[in-house]
């Protein structure tokens, strides 16, 4: 194998260990309390990204989210670069967020709260 391309396998190897964003956030058995808003903030994503790709990360506080998506699958970096962008976005609120859906659906233990 090319050098080049056993380094850049390593990069991407360690940018996406880096960008498992839930591994450390929550404890065994955490669930997040999310507010209404978030939940209603989740159902427009799903139709956002309807027939495409996109992730949806919420604070750890349960009051603030953020999404990303890309129509019909044609996400620049491919549908990796969802997860990190939509923790991004949410983190600009200055909480700590996690990686609450994606394509696949709620991957996080979860309830709604007043």
């Amino acid at each position: 194998m090319n050098p080049t391309y056993r380094l850049s396998a390593l990069l991407a190897a360690l940018l996406l260990a880096a960008c498992a964003p839930n591994a450390s956030k929550l404890a065994p058995g955490q669930k997040i309390g999310v507010v209404p808003g978030v939940m209603e903030g989740y159902q427009e994503f799903l139709q956002a990204r309807s027939g495409g790709s996109g992730a949806f990360a919420v604070s750890m506080s349960g009051n603030r989210y953020a999404y990303y998506y890309c129509p019909a699958q044609r996400c620049v970096g491919g549908r990796s670069a969802a997860a990190p962008r939509a923790i991004q976005a949410c983190e600009k609120t200055g909480e700590t967020c996690v990686l609450f859906a994606t394509d696949e659906g709620i991957i996080v233990p979860y309830e709604v709260v007043p």
